[in-house]
């Protein structure tokens, strides 16, 4: 019996392992394959995540590009801005430039006729006016001073003579009455007239321009009426119409 059983035993095992021969070929194809799969598992997990990390990177790339555009962008619209308002500057100055040349221009002009008629004028204004004015004459006359200050000479003399024809005013002088020296009083009723009177009242005399010079003429005969006049505008008669010797009248001797 036992014999038998053991013969049995020897023979299921030969053919287990003739079985187990048969497949194994089979088993390392399969475990190739297997492998193989396996490998191209990793590989495609490999390239998913590289992939996503890539796409994350091109995604910050892009970000970092579209600030740096954006950036550059507004860079470019500010030094275009800067450009357009220097240019608009530049403009701006050239035309203020340009129109201060010409009101200088104008400016100057206005000097140069301004001077001729107080030259034309001088030699014929009342002396008192001549002495006030001497100092805003040289400078209207130097041209080594600036625009402003010749200028400003120029509107002072038109004031003073504008101011003074439209006055009476009252002033102390030195005179020539009949061929002497006299420190006298002169009233003055605009530019174009004056009246003296020597300290004592006895000379009087009316004065006005006649060839070009402010002269002073000696008028004995209109003493009353001259010395009158003294008398209202310094307060001591009372005011009344009287007739005075105007220029037209001619240069009338004592």
């Amino acid at each position: 019996m036992k014999p038998l059983l053991l013969r049995i035993s020897l023979t299921l095992t030969w053919l287990w392992f003739g079985v187990v021969q048969a497949e194994t070929p089979e088993l390392a194809k399969l475990d190739r394959l297997m492998s193989q799969q396996l490998q191209v598992e990793r590989a495609t997990a490999a390239l998913q995540i590289e992939a996503q990390q890539s796409l994350a990177d091109n995604k910050r790339l892009l970000a970092l590009y579209q600030q740096e555009h954006k950036a550059l962008t507004n860079a470019l619209e500010r030094q275009q801005l800067q450009q357009s308002e220097v240019a608009e500057q530049r403009i701006a100055l050239l035309n203020s430039q340009a129109q201060q040349e010409q009101r200088s221009e104008q400016y100057l002009q206005q000097l140069e006729q301004g001077l001729q008629l107080v030259n034309s004028l001088w030699l014929q204004l009342p002396h008192p006016l001549q002495q006030g004015l001497q100092a805003e004459s040289q400078q209207l006359a130097d041209l080594q001073l600036g625009l402003s200050v010749r200028y400003g000479a120029l509107i002072a003399i038109l004031s003073r003579l504008e101011e003074f024809n439209a006055s009476i005013s009252l002033h102390q002088g030195t005179i020539v009455h009949e061929a002497e020296n006299w420190r006298a009083e002169q009233l003055f009723i605009g530019l174009a007239q004056g009246y003296y009177r020597l300290p004592d009242g006895k000379g009087v005399g009316v004065g006005y321009a006649t060839d070009g010079l402010w002269q002073w003429h000696s008028a004995p005969q209109y003493k009353a009426q001259i010395n009158h006049a003294f008398a209202i505008y310094q307060g001591q008669q009372s005011v009344e119409f009287i007739s005075l010797p105007l220029a037209a009248v001619a240069e009338v001797q004592p």
